[in-house]
């Protein structure tokens, strides 16, 4: 599920995918709960 979400932020910014990294944390914490 998280990863789709990382797919969507990965198109719509294809070169931005390093700064997703924290990002990702984010999403990890929605996960949790």
């Amino acid at each position: 599920m998280v990863i789709g979400s990382c797919i969507q932020h990965g198109t719509r910014t294809p070169p931005q995918e390093p700064p997703s990294r924290p990002q990702f944390g984010i999403g990890t914490s929605t996960r949790s709960a």
